[in-house]
Parts: structure tokens; C-alpha cells; sequence
């Protein structure tokens, strides 16, 4: 707290003006107090940091919250606006990787100095770019200069004991990962989130940590052999093992097999959470599987499957692979065409008492494949 003294707050501003009462939310912080600490928190959420931009005063409250981390009461969990309660602990985290992100570390110095000083660069179509004020580009900087400091009270918040504050604290690490003026720490850090793909405690953890892994391009092959099935996908689904043999071959066996599928549709836990829905796992298939009739037996779960969150989503995909051209009249169906519309055809959930939004969507995807979306017409293509 004592380098609140060390700044002049009125020569500082934030979102909405001189940040002369900055100082006062952040003591608010040290405070045993749930409304003080909701109102502190706010405040660098709304003012501190707005929308992902940063001020002058960000880079000095950025080292302030770092250097709370660690104060005792912080692990308990407070809930704002319509954010879900996490420890405070972590809420903080969530502001210091706001502030990483606000340094722009996609953009070098000479490109940064450009936009903000050189207003034939800015977009004309953009009044608030043009705005700029001059501060701007020295608040990026500002944060930029601060964040190798921040890197240490983060990364001691990964051995937390509660699982939001290690998850969020793996978030903020990430962003401060990317930050041009950390990269001498990238590959530490980089090592540290890895350790966490493999051991943490959860499988949620796990797949939280390899995401971050892959924001950096760094997702080890060995995931693809983990002992957890779930992680393997995870791992296959990343962008630095997309074209992998291995990779495809995780896809492949998880979604040709169709008792699995089934518990898709029965199970929402059966998929991991960063794939989320069937149809995701099957984008990521039918870009990978060259035949349909090696996805037919799927194909014919997801097709008799009662009528499910995601069921048109999942024919659409499954449509667009059956139908690499679209059908028109006077084409024949071949032989995994017909199975699969057949027991379309048949699953009453997807044609009676459906709602109208929703036979909208089946109806559309029909038509994207040059099929009729009615029941009486489909029914005389299949039966022909």
C-alpha cells in the first residue's frame, strides 16, 4: 500500500477522469468487508481498465493488486454484477490479465507509436480513434513496462487452494506471457502452465491449462497419448496439432464409435467442456474424414437421437459431409445417403409437435443440400 504515496493520483486519470479517487477503492481492499471489496473491484473493472483499454493510472493500481495477491482474506468468494462468485483472490487475477491484454502485445512499439501519434493512421471511420488523447499510447507503454513484475505474485497464485483462483491465475499468466516485455519469462512460464495440463488436480483444470498452451502455439504431442481420453481431445482439437496423423486418429475414434455417441446426447460430461456440444467434435471430424460412410454409423445415432439441444446443428454438419454437392432432381441416392435419411425419416421427434423455430432450422439445413423439407417429399426421394 505504500507506494499509493509514491504517485500523484490528480495527475493521473482513468476512464472517467482524474483518478483521484483510485486510492481510496484500492484501500478499500485491505478492508475485511464484502460490499468494500465488491466496490473496489468495480472500480478496476470499470474505470481502472474499461473495455479492454488501459490508462495511466492502470500500470500503477496493476502493481498495488499484485502486490495484494496474498493478503489472507482474499480467498473468499464474492460475486458483482452478473459475474458468478470466485474468491477475491481471483477476481483480481481476472483484472491483472486485463491489463496484460490491454498493452496490445500483437502490435511492436514502432507500430503502437504510429497509431497513436500519427493520425493519418488511425481509421476515419473510427471518430474515437481520431479522439485519441495523447496519453494513450504512454498508458500502453506504462503497462508494458510493469508486467515482468507482475509475473511472480501471479504465478505463485497457480498453487492456490481454491480451483477458480488457479484457473484464473493460469488466464492472467497467459496474457502476461505474450506481453513483449515478459518474453524472457515466456518459456518459464510456458513450462509452469504445461506442469498443469498434466498434474493438476481436475480435468477441467487440465483442459483450461492446455487451451492457454495452445494460445501459445506450444500444445506437446504427448497429450495425444494421455491416459485421459477427454485429453486427448482436447489436445487434438488444438491449432498446433491440427494436421497431425495422431491428432485426426483421436478425432476419429471418438467419433466413430456410436455407443459413445450415444452417451453424447444422454451425458453432457461425456464430452470435455471445451468441446462442449456433439457438433463441435464433429466439425472437427467431417474436416478430417474423407468417406461418409465411414461416419454412418454416427451418423445414424445422431439421426435417431431424440430431439436434443443440438440436434439440427449436429444433422447440418452430418448433411454437409452426406452431400458434398447438392441432390437435384433426377440424382439417385447412394447407398449411405438412403440409411442415413431413412432414419431421419423415422425419428418422429424431429417432425411432429416441433417447434416453429426450430423445424425452421431442420428446414434449412435440408436445403442447403438440395433436399425438399418436408416429410412427404423427402420420404418419396428415399423411397424412389
Amino acid at each position: 500500500m505504500d507506494a499509493l504515496e509514491t504517485y500523484d493520483w490528480s495527475r493521473l486519470v482513468h476512464a472517467y477522469g482524474e483518478a483521484t479517487d483510485t486510492p481510496d477503492h484500492l484501500r478499500r481492499l485491505v478492508r475485511d468487508d464484502d460490499a468494500a471489496w465488491e466496490d473496489a473491484i468495480v472500480h478496476l473493472h470499470t474505470a481502472v481498465t474499461h473495455q479492454g483499454s488501459v490508462y495511466p493510472a492502470t500500470a500503477p493500481v496493476a502493481i498495488v493488486v499484485a502486490g495484494l495477491l496474498q493478503e489472507p482474506g482474499f480467498d473468499r468468494p464474492i460475486s458483482y454484477s452478473w459475474r458468478e462468485p470466485q474468491p477475491v483472490r481471483a477476481h483480481l487475477l481476472d483484472f491483472l490479465a486485463t491489463v496484460a491484454e490491454g498493452t496490445e502485445p500483437d502490435r511492436s512499439e514502432s507500430e503502437l507509436w504510429s497509431i497513436y501519434h500519427n493520425p493519418r493512421q488511425r481509421d476515419p471511420d473510427e471518430p474515437c480513434d481520431i479522439e485519441t488523447p495523447a496519453w494513450a499510447y504512454d498508458a500502453v507503454m506504462g503497462c508494458r513496462s510493469i508486467a515482468p513484475a507482475l509475473v511472480d505474485p501471479v504465478l505463485r497464485c497457480l498453487s492456490d487452494d481454491d480451483p477458480r483462483t488457479r484457473a484464473a491465475a493460469t488466464s492472467a499468466a497467459a496474457a502476461l506471457c505474450l506481453v513483449p516485455t515478459v518474453s524472457s519469462r515466456r518459456a518459464e512460464i510456458v513450462a509452469v502452465v504445461e506442469d498443469r495440463a498434466r498434474d493438476a488436480a481436475t480435468f477441467h483444470e487440465r483442459v483450461e491449462a492446455l487451451e492457454t498452451l495452445d494460445c501459445f502455439g506450444g500444445v506437446s504431442r504427448s497429450f495425444l497419448f494421455d491416459r485421459h481420453p477427454g485429453i486427448q481431445l482436447v489436445a487434438a482439437f488444438s491449432s498446433s496439432l491440427a494436421h497431425d496423423p495422431d491428432s485426426s486418429s483421436a478425432v476419429w475414434d471418438a467419433v466413430t464409435d456410436p455407443e459413445r455417441a450415444a452417451v453424447w446426447y444422454s451425458d453432457s460430461r461425456a464430452l470435455p467442456a471445451t468441446i462442449g456440444w456433439p457438433n463441435h467434435l464433429l466439425h472437427q471430424a467431417v474436416g478430417r474424414v474423407a468417406n461418409f460412410a465411414d461416419l454412418l454409423p454416427t451418423a445414424v445415432v445422431v439421426a435417431a437421437t431424440p430431439l436434443h439441444p443440438t440436434t439440427y446443428k449436429d444433422l447440418e454438419v452430418l448433411l454437409e459431409r452426406a452431400f458434398p454437392e447438392a441432390f437435384s432432381s433426377g440424382d439417385s441416392l447412394n447407398n449411405e445417403q438412403r440409411i442415413f435419411l431413412r432414419v431421419l425419416l423415422d425419428n418422429s421427434s424431429l417432425w411432429e409437435s416441433v417447434p416453429p423455430r426450430a423445424s425452421r432450422e431442420l428446414d434449412v439445413s435440408l436445403a442447403l443440400v438440395g433436399l425438399p423439407p418436408d416429410h412427404p417429399s423427402l420420404s418419396v426421394i428415399v423411397s424412389s
